[in-house]
């Protein structure tokens, strides 16, 4: 393992001869037009430096960057930046050493606008006035936050917490006007283009209503604007619209205001990054509620099925939605309740709709719901439906499993004929499924 002050000892044609025979090339291999042979070799040796253009070259072959050419560092100063910001964006979130992240924050601000990066400049310029804000030094925090909201591209939309930020410093040094006034811009702003956010426009009236209520103004309007904005966010949109909230403004942007197009697409990558593990989550308790309810443990099943539930209220699509009714519908025929498991089933497969197979697994769940009820031949329907579709999706445990539990049904109400022919479907269905796991691991 090469000592990590190894690569700031190398020169560039020793970092260019080590990464060429790292890759098992020669210098020939290396050379192409605008850099030759005898050029590179010259390099190597120390006695030519490279032009722009030769580095170029070099570093796309290579596999690495100019600036690692140059310096030796893993990435280049402007993805180091960028990872300092990072770094210190997400300390300030989890309660970092505030006077060094001001400190670190003040210097990106510096360096960004050396080198004319605008955008790096414009977040830790916020970072700034939030980690000031964070230790009481209001006045300055309010210089620094409104200098970033002059520059246009910090938008409510993205940055609602540099709105919040910025209300209670002014509302904090005796500004409250400026402080409803910035909200009811950032709300006006959000209705203008992004009226279905729902959840970003509650939390800036509850910003509003608090600021208006410590004041001691009764705030009748402040708490009425609250409460219809609580009544509209009753129903959270799904992370991917909201995502697609995100995007669409941030098209409106592209090309025009490069740093405000990159904080909506963050904000929307985050809200897509949280809604997964928030499902994934949800599924692995469907899961074992699977294989609880497969089991026969249907008290141990309800508990993760209610977290499940819970979860996918955050962020579930119809699909999952539809794997959870079907799921609670089987643990309300096991817990005997059939015209819960039936309410349930119907929403599952309605749910479902856009995906025959699970729909299948639906229509399993109604059919045994309606044969625990005593309704046979509306049950018998369901059955063929579910075994049809699953079977039709090459679902084959699943289908010969719903023909089994038809052939158990119509053996416990005596019709022992139609029993025997499902048992015959289900060992058919069986042998398929066999056949076909056989074929896929050859």
């Amino acid at each position: 393992m090469r000592h990590p002050d190894a690569a700031a000892e190398e020169s560039i044609g020793q970092r260019i001869r080590r990464l060429r025979l790292e890759r098992g090339l020669s210098q020939r291999e290396l050379a192409e037009p605008g850099i030759s042979y005898a050029y590179l070799s010259r390099i190597e040796a120390g006695q030519r430096a490279p032009s722009l253009k030769a580095l170029r070259i070099v570093a796309r072959k290579l596999g690495v960057t100019p600036e690692h050419l140059e310096t030796g560092a893993p990435v280049s100063l402007a993805v180091a930046r960028e990872l300092r910001l990072t770094d210190a964006e997400l300390r300030l979130r989890v309660n970092g050493d505030l006077p060094a992240l001001e400190a670190t924050f003040r210097q990106l601000v510096d360096e960004a606008r050396a080198e004319g990066e605008t955008w790096l400049e414009l977040r830790a310029r916020v970072g700034v006035g939030l980690a000031l804000a964070c230790r009481r030094e209001v006045r300055e925090a309010i210089f620094h936050l409104e200098l970033a909201l002059s520059s246009g591209s910090v938008s409510a939309l993205a940055r609602p917490d540099v709105y919040e930020t910025l209300a209670r410093c002014h509302a904090s040094n005796g500004s409250s006007d400026r402080a409803l006034e910035l909200l009811d811009a950032a709300i006006a702003e959000l209705e203008r283009t992004a009226p279905d956010e729902v959840v970003t426009l509650a939390r800036l009236a509850g910003a509003r209503a608090a600021i208006v209520g410590a004041n001691g103004n009764g705030g009748t309007g402040a708490r009425e604007a609250l409460a219809e904005a609580l009544e509209r966010a009753q129903t959270v949109p799904d992370p991917f619209a909201r995502a697609r909230t995100y995007a669409t403004v941030a098209s409106g942007h592209a090309g025009a205001d490069p740093a405000a197009t990159l904080a909506l697409r963050r904000r929307a990558y985050g809200v897509l990054d949280a809604a997964d593990d928030v499902r994934e989550l949800a599924r692995a308790h469907l899961l074992c509620a699977d294989l609880l309810l497969a089991d026969g443990s249907v008290d141990q099943a309800g508990p993760h099925l209610d977290r499940a539930e819970r979860l996918l209220a955050l962020g579930g699509d119809a699909l999952d939605l539809g794997r959870l009714r079907t799921r609670q519908s089987r643990r309300a025929v096991e817990a005997g309740d059939s015209e819960e498991a039936q309410t349930l089933a119907l929403a599952a497969a309605e749910l479902l709709k856009d995906d025959p197979a699970e729909q299948g697994e639906a229509l399993h769940a109604l059919a045994s719901a309606q044969a625990a009820a005593g309704d046979l031949d509306r049950a018998e329907k369901s059955f063929r439906r579910a075994i049809e579709q699953l079977a039709t999706g090459r679902r084959w445990r699943e289908a010969a499993g719903a023909a089994r539990d038809w052939a158990s049904y119509l053996r416990a109400a005596g019709r022992t004929d139609e029993a025997l022919e499902a048992m015959d479907r289900a060992t058919v269905l069986s042998i398929r499924g066999m056949g076909a796991e056989a074929r896929r691991s050859r």
